[in-house]
């Protein structure tokens, strides 16, 4: 259950000592970068003027141009003594390349001065390079500024405000870098789902190139056998978007059009059960347009978990209502889950599972106690002995509720404390899986077992409710004393026992809202909380 949880889309910080050691080996370059500095030529007074400028405005003597990333430009170059940077034309068209590319990656490249530097080339020669003027002096803080906004947003992505010294010791890697070129293609990250839904943009860049796919009409559900005018233009929907090969001409929703439509629903998070109602038929009806936006939003996302996968892992996506554990690489089981409502949604964030508690109590937060229960209470007198609840007063004891004039209560005045104890009615259910963090969320059983039928899942008030928790637990604490087999029989027993899992396992709570199937079939979910918009716009502003 746990305490109502905030909106979050953000990156997800990293632990503590992994942060330290990151800053540690970052300022290490920063460090270096300097050291380097102090051999370079003497400082050029035009490269001067225009970073003074920049470090007081913004903008350099060309007002028509904005620097992107104005806090970091004046400190590479006085770390380098206001020395001319971009000397070589290779590297000038090296970066051009790479800026051109970073449309693969769902960025604009647009934003990265690109119509003003795909000018320069011609202005250098493969040796000598002309001399600096007040032009030229812009033309080499604009190659700059373009390498440190595409280094930041492809090494942390866009909407990442990482700390200075993080920014700036990555900028100052790639600058260092004998091997300009790979160390551009080393920014993006290298794990298999970055690929894949880079490799699904271009897949669907080129379905739009081709003209995209056609909208099906509103009207009736088709169900399997029905006949329905609509079926030409299912058919070539599917056939776009790769989810049906070869043509079908009739209107008859036969058995291999109804596969193709039980593909497109569980790649669309569906119910999976081949009638196309207004659910399916909206999925169908999202334009190209929309999928391409989904993906760049997602491998925005994906830039903000830096670093290798835990292994094992718990890996709990709230669109996808799943749990997947990982282990080995591979994914070992999933498990359907009950996230956040609404208004009450699950954050992300990343902590570890350390241990589980067996036939769990559940101290309920006031909140719900007061807005959800106490209005059952006073409708029903038996309620808190029908569902198990022991009442607590304010200094912990407890009482009889038969004692309390409940009609006299509110929420403004609800001075007790309600725990619900063991037994099949707990909301927690069976088994509580327990990991800290700053939201008092965990994982957990259920008695609702029937929610995990509905296709979507918002329903907890923050809490992620688990499907066969029980085969969780096993898999994690197999290597666990008093884990794996016994697990049944110490629920069973119907006391609460607490269970340290023998090594902590990493838990990463993720919001992505298109997920890998390797290669370009990818898994397109609903935005339930509506965050993707905040994204996509952070990706097309120019800033």
């Amino acid at each position: 259950m746990g305490a109502t949880a905030v909106k979050r889309d953000r990156p997800i910080r990293p632990r503590p000592r992994g942060r330290a050691q990151l800053i540690g080996r970052l300022l290490i370059l920063v460090l270096t970068g300097l050291t380097q500095a102090t051999t370079l030529a003497a400082p050029n007074e035009e490269i001067r003027k225009e970073t003074e400028l920049v470090r007081a405005s913004g903008q350099t003597s060309d007002k028509s141009l904005d620097i992107l990333v104005a806090d970091a430009v004046p400190e590479i170059y006085e770390h380098r003594r206001f020395s001319r940077l971009w000397s070589d034309l290779d590297r000038v068209e090296t970066l051009i390349r790479a800026i051109r590319a970073s449309a693969a990656d769902g960025l604009r490249p647009d934003h990265y001065h690109l119509a003003r530097i795909e000018q320069l080339p011609t202005a250098y020669s493969r040796g000598e390079a002309a001399p600096i003027d007040s032009a030229n002096a812009i033309d080499d803080i604009l190659l700059t500024d373009s390498l440190a906004r595409l280094v930041l947003d492809l090494q942390f992505g866009k909407m990442n405000h990482s700390d200075a010294a993080a920014r700036m010791a990555a900028i100052e890697q790639v600058l260092m870098a004998r091997d300009f070129s790979a160390a551009l293609a080393a920014l993006t990250p290298a794990n298999t789902e970055y690929r894949s839904l880079r490799s699904a943009l271009a897949e669907y860049r080129r379905i739009a190139a081709a003209g995209g796919w056609p909208e099906v009409p509103a009207g009736p559900t088709i169900r399997p056998g029905d006949s329905d005018p609509r079926i030409s233009l299912l058919v070539e929907r599917l056939v776009a978007s790769g989810d049906l090969s070869g043509w079908h001409s009739a209107n008859d929703y036969d058995p291999t059009l109804q596969v193709a439509i039980r593909r497109f629903q569980s790649r669309h998070g569906l119910a999976v059960d081949a009638v196309i109602g207004p659910a399916t038929l909206r999925a169908l009806n999202v334009t190209v347009a929309a999928r391409i936006d989904q993906i760049r939003v997602n491998l925005e996302r994906l830039r903000w978990q830096r670093g290798p996968q835990p292994d094992p892992l718990v890996l709990v996506n709230i669109p996808a209502f799943e749990a997947q554990l990982i282990r080995d690489g591979a994914v070992e089981k999933t498990h359907r889950v009950i996230v956040g409502a609404l208004k009450t949604p699950t954050p992300t964030f990343e902590s570890e599972l350390k241990y589980v508690v067996l036939n769990p109590t559940w101290t309920v937060p006031r909140s719900i106690a007061s807005d959800e229960l106490l209005p059952a209470i006073k409708a029903d007198r038996g309620y808190l002995e029908r569902f198990g609840y022991q009442v607590l007063d304010p200094s912990g004891g407890v009482t009889d509720p038969t004692d309390i004039d409940w009609d006299t209560l509110n929420r403004n005045n609800f001075a007790y404390s309600l725990v619900q104890q063991p037994g099949p009615a707990n909301q927690l259910g069976r088994i509580k899986f327990m990991m800290p963090n700053e939201y008092a969320v965990f994982m957990h059983d259920t008695p609702g077992i029937n929610l995990f039928s509905r296709a979507s899942r918002t329903f907890s008030h923050g809490c992620i409710r688990v499907e066969n928790p029980v085969a969780m637990a096993t898999a994690l604490m197999r290597n666990t004393d008093g884990g794996g087999e016994l697990l049944e029989s110490r629920i069973a027993s119907g006391s609460t026992q607490t269970v340290f899992l023998a090594e902590p396992v990493a838990i990463r709570i993720i919001y992505r809202t298109v997920a890998s199937n390797d290669g370009p079939d990818v898994r397109f979910f609903d935005d339930v909380y509506g965050l993707d918009n905040e994204v996509l716009a952070a990706l097309d502003a120019d800033r």
